[in-house]
């Protein structure tokens, strides 16, 4: 369940950032850098603020879940009594599904600090690069020249976020996330290239790979904290991802002020690489109705 909901509200969320996140943010950046950068800082501690309001909301759900499944497990006890043929593999997934629930009570403080590292880093990666190449391809190519990129990057989006909801539950968390880092690796590559066919394959790789990153994350604090504990998580995750998207935003504009933008995915490729160490605490296992 918590993974077919996060694909239809990543759908939702690609299509909002692209019809209005995007315009809007060039829009800003046309009058002034130092406003959208001020714009950006407010919006993420106010969505970070909605998680602490919704605390309870997702105390009480989480719970009204686990009780969900509870009733799912004892009636599917008593069909084993039933029938025997399928004891075995009952017993089996079973025993999967109780260390899930023993992990899930309890994560390492280990698995805490990486899920949010995971969370700040998913902010920071764009933040410190895409926007400040964006603005740099405008400078060199006209500010006509960004329509198509952002008609590959929203393409890329939506096209990412249908992937994930349709493949996720098939390939589990880790995979997803996997794919992810490789895709945006190879976008940020390409970004290298101030050919402009070149940086629309890039947008759109980026946009991929961004969105495969993203969702797992978020997915796995959601099977790794249950009740309360999911809440309290879900606060700081959020606040991690605002802190990211701030300092990101920043670290971005000083770099592309000290040097050239071309250099910018340097950032992105090596903070990219560091998800790799995030892959070890997101959930291995698919999620098949």
């Amino acid at each position: 369940m918590i993974v077919n909901y996060s694909g239809i509200v990543s759908v939702l969320a690609s299509v909002t950032g692209t019809l209005l996140g995007s315009p809007l943010g060039s829009w800003i950046a046309s009058w002034s850098i130092p406003a959208v950068l001020i714009f950006s800082s407010i919006t993420s501690f106010a969505a970070c603020a909605t998680r602490f309001i919704m605390k309870q909301d997702i105390s009480q759900a989480s719970c009204v879940e686990e009780e969900a499944s509870q009733d799912v497990e004892n009636e599917s006890q008593e069909n084993q009594e039933k029938q025997t043929e399928l004891e075995n593999k009952a017993d089996s997934k079973s025993a999967d599904n109780q260390s899930t629930i023993k992990k899930s009570a309890n994560p390492s403080l280990k698995s805490k600090i990486m899920l949010l590292a995971g969370s700040l880093l998913v902010a920071f990666i764009p933040a410190c690069s895409v926007s400040y190449i964006l603005l740099g391809l405008g400078k060199q190519y006209g500010s006509k020249s960004l329509t198509i990129l952002y008609i590959f990057s929203g393409v890329g989006s939506v096209l990412a976020s249908v992937l994930y909801a349709h493949s996720s539950q098939k390939l589990g968390l880790r995979k997803i996330a996997v794919l992810g880092i490789v895709v945006s690796l190879l976008a940020y590559c390409f970004m290298f290239s101030s050919l402009l066919p070149i940086m629309w394959v890039a947008f759109f790789l980026e946009s991929i790979g961004g969105m495969l990153l993203v969702e797992p994350i978020i997915v796995a604090r959601q099977i790794l904290f249950k009740g309360s504990a999911l809440a309290k998580f879900s606060g700081w995750a959020r606040l991690a991802f605002a802190i990211g998207a701030t300092s990101g935003s920043w670290i971005g504009f000083a770099f592309s002020s000290t040097f050239q933008w071309h250099l910018l995915p340097i950032l992105a490729l090596i903070f990219t690489a560091g998800l790799l160490v995030v892959l070890p605490q997101l959930p291995n296992t698919s999620y098949v109705d």
